[in-house]
C-alpha cells in the first residue's frame, strides 16, 4: 500500500509541476527576455546531470580507476557532438572510447 502511495504521490507531483504554468499562463503572453532565459534551461539540465558523472571519479578515492576513460569518453562525445551535430553518433563514439581506453588503460 505505501509504495502505490508513494507512486501515486509521485505521478500527481509530476503533472502538477507541468500542468499549473500551463493554467496559469495560458492567456499570457510571456515577455522576450523570458522566453531567451528559457532557451537556456535545456543545456543548464543536461549539464548539471552530466557534469557531476565525468567528474566525480576524479574526487572519489576508490572510483578514480575511473577517471580517464569518462574523461576520455566525454571529451569524444563533445567533440564529435560538436562536428557532426549528430547525437546518435555522438553519442556512440562516446561509449566506445570509453569501453576502448578502459580496456586498454584498465
Amino acid at each position: 500500500m505505501g509504495l502505490t502511495l508513494l507512486i501515486v504521490g509521485m505521478a500527481l507531483a509530476s503533472f502538477a509541476t507541468r500542468w499549473v504554468p500551463i493554467v496559469l499562463f495560458d492567456n499570457r503572453e510571456l515577455p522576450t527576455l523570458v522566453k531567451k532565459a528559457l532557451n537556456y534551461v535545456p543545456g543548464a539540465i543536461l549539464a548539471a546531470l552530466v557534469f557531476p558523472a565525468v567528474f566525480m571519479p576524479l574526487w572519489e578515492s576508490d572510483r578514480s580507476h575511473w577517471a580517464v576513460p569518462t574523461l576520455l569518453g566525454s571529451l569524444a562525445t563533445l567533440i564529435v557532438g560538436r562536428l557532426v551535430k549528430h547525437f546518435l553518433a555522438a553519442a556512440a563514439i562516446g561509449v566506445v572510447v570509453f569501453f576502448l581506453a578502459g580496456q586498454l588503460l584498465g
